[in-house]
């Protein structure tokens, strides 16, 4: 059957038709960058049965999780080098150094671009399988993450996280084995969404507490490092920094919540929204934009991560604009899963 295109569809049909009624087999990160430039040759192909639109999904789940895991440990490496840096000048008593700016860093490079690479994996997954599958599947990055800074660390588990790390796996691959393969909703639900009373007032309540927790994560860093440095202090102050520091860690995870949410929604906006639909009808550049702009966040999250035990990562300040986005983004998927379950 020779390709279709829209000059010889019949009047009642759209390009928007066409390209969902062609094989999903044919959306690629190649053809998706095609399409951003306004190309689509949607073709006609036979049906791919659904174990194995479902296993192709899965596999792509688990190397961007993979992916993500390697970029952590690619950060987690690079704040270790700077660290034993630092050390071994105060140890030869030379002067403070001062280490390099964050672009200049090749290992954090090499990160960045297993983020992104990662982002584009979640995006193709999910024009085989649902967002909740997808979701279920986002556990499995625990375990990855372990298994990576294993080889690359040389990081050991303890039985307890061993134990965590194999129900991890279970309750992931159960999720996915008996997750619902069919989503529902459209553009128009996400725009009605965005635009409604319920949302903006989120949006107006969480923020101020996101700006909250920023500020104290990075306000327990002195005490961090007054603590780590055996900076003589009594004992009354120790148990008060070490009180913020949990308050801290507490709000990273409040920012890891959020980072998780507008990683899930980039990837059905970019995907489920935009591919299943069909490319021409939309904007395409946009869903890349929203994918680049969810790995910059993943990267903002683990520097601050970091920065709460190695004290020598340092990320310009740009989180601010990323925080609205994250807090945006990160509502409307919270409101969608509320819908959801009381629907």
């Amino acid at each position: 059957m020779p390709p279709l295109s829209s000059s010889v569809l019949p009047s009642h049909s759209s390009p928007r038709r066409c390209f969902a009624s062609s094989s999903t087999s044919a959306f690629t990160p190649f053809g998706a960058a095609w399409a951003a430039f306004g190309y689509s040759f949607p073709r006609a192909q036979p049906p791919i049965p659904e174990v194995k639109h479902l296993a192709l999904g899965c596999i792509l789940c688990l190397t961007s999780c993979v992916v993500t895991a390697i970029a952590n440990s690619l950060m987690k490496l690079d704040a270790l080098r700077i660290e034993a840096k630092v050390q071994q000048m105060i140890l030869m008593d030379m002067d403070p150094w001062e280490p390099p700016p964050v672009y200049r860093r090749k290992i954090v490079g090499l990160a960045v671009v297993f983020y992104i690479l990662s982002a584009v994996f979640d995006f193709w997954s999910l024009v085989y399988i649902s967002m909740s599958i997808r979701a279920c599947s986002s556990g499995l990055t625990v375990p990855a993450n372990a298994a990576v800074a294993r080889v690359m660390l040389g990081e050991g588990l303890s039985r307890a996280q061993t134990i965590g790390s194999i129900l991890i796996v279970i309750g992931a691959v159960a999720a996915m084995a008996f997750g619902s393969s069919d989503d529902g909703g459209s553009d128009q639900n996400i725009t009605a969404l965005l635009s409604s009373a319920r949302f903006i007032t989120f949006v107006g309540i969480t923020f101020p507490f996101y700006l909250l927790s920023f500020s104290v994560s990075r306000w327990s860093m002195r005490a961090h490092v007054a603590i780590d440095d055996h900076i003589p202090v009594s004992q009354a102050q120790v148990q008060k920094r070490r009180g913020r520091r949990a308050v801290a860690l507490l709000a990273l995870a409040f920012l890891g919540g959020y980072q998780s949410a507008v990683t899930a929604l980039a990837g059905k906006f970019g995907a489920q929204y935009i591919a299943m639909d069909g490319l021409s009808a939309y904007q395409p550049y946009l869903c890349f934009s929203v994918v680049i702009a969810s790995s910059l966040m993943q990267l903002t999250f683990m520097s601050w991560m970091m920065r709460q035990f190695d004290a020598v990562v340092c990320i310009p300040p740009y989180q601010i604009l990323l925080m609205l986005f994250m807090v945006s983004f990160g509502a409307a998927c919270f409101r969608e899963i509320l819908d959801l379950i009381t629907g």
